[in-house]
């Protein structure tokens, strides 16, 4: 496979991943507080939900990256965090705190980064 197409899958299947498991781990953060939304247990696991889900994302594009992972995952961070700027202020004065927009906002595009530089030379492909 030719190294820019390789480049562009990355980020794309990356944020598949990330979105995929945020779905998955979204879902069962609900299911597990049921009723109790909007507390602060629920906000911080929400918070450390995110940004495991974020860190696969990262992960895998730096998996499937021809070359340079983080530069890859940082695509995907930088369209996340453009996504994340425009939630945080169309969701100002809604039910969640602002430390609570604030820290996904900043925290979660530093996830993906982190996550794209876990390297474990055992699963990358030989490319």
């Amino acid at each position: 496979m030719p190294p820019a197409l390789r480049s562009v899958m990355s980020v794309m299947v990356g944020f598949l991943a990330l979105n995929i498991a945020l779905s998955l781990e979204s879902s069962l953060v609900r299911l597990v507080f049921a009723g109790k939304a909007e507390t602060s247990s629920y906000l911080i696991t929400s918070i450390a939900v995110r940004l495991i889900a974020a860190m696969v994302g990262g992960f895998i594009a730096g998996i499937i990256a021809p070359y340079k992972p983080v530069l890859h995952a940082g695509v995907i961070a930088a369209i996340l965090f453009g996504f994340s700027v425009n939630a945080f202020f169309k969701l100002q004065g809604g039910p969640q705190p602002v430390w609570y927009l604030l820290t996904l906002t900043l925290a979660t595009p530093a996830a993906v980064i982190v996550g794209a530089a876990l390297d474990f030379p055992e699963l990358r492909r030989q490319k």
